[in-house]
């Protein structure tokens, strides 16, 4: 039953009009013309079902493929760890994942500048974030028998 459940997910993820993507509201502020593309792929998806909907909403992130803007963050150079902390730091400060990453990347803050900003113990953050890191890599196996899903989005 959650394997189905796995693989409708995986192709709903896949299945999203390029018209949407081009509308996401993680990525409406970005040129999409320099963005890598991106590929849905094991731990995309095993990242976006890390959260609920609810907070993926919460946070400014498009809640019909989430897998697809963590493939595309991914594809931009961020890490598994560093996603997960980002989305609890937006979720716990109400502040987009667009805003919280730009800050990152344009102002040069480091996470745990973000949280301190957010009123939330860096430590905390990073605590949830390494178990739900590792609740990420068993269902990044557990997608290892959906068959089409790649293991690894296809470099740039």
């Amino acid at each position: 039953m959650v394997r189905l459940g796995l693989l409708i997910l995986a192709l709903l993820a896949g299945a999203r009009p390029a018209s949407a993507q081009a509308d996401s509201p993680l990525f409406s502020a970005v040129d999409r013309s320099s963005a890598p593309s991106a590929a849905v792929n094991r731990l995309s998806l095993a990242l976006s079902l890390a959260f609920d909907a609810t907070t993926w909403a919460a946070v400014g992130v498009s809640t019909s493929a989430p897998a697809g803007e963590m493939a595309e963050l991914m594809a931009r150079g961020y890490y598994r760890l560093e996603l997960i902390q980002l989305t609890l730091i937006a979720q716990a400060s109400g502040k987009r994942l667009l805003d919280l990453r730009t800050r990152r990347t344009k102002d040069g803050r480091t996470l745990r500048q973000l949280a301190e900003e957010a009123k939330v113990p860096y430590d905390d953050i990073l605590d949830k974030a390494e178990r739900l890191a590792s609740e990420v890599e068993e269902r990044v196996k557990d997608l290892g028998s959906v068959r089409g899903l790649p293991a690894k989005a296809a470099a740039p």
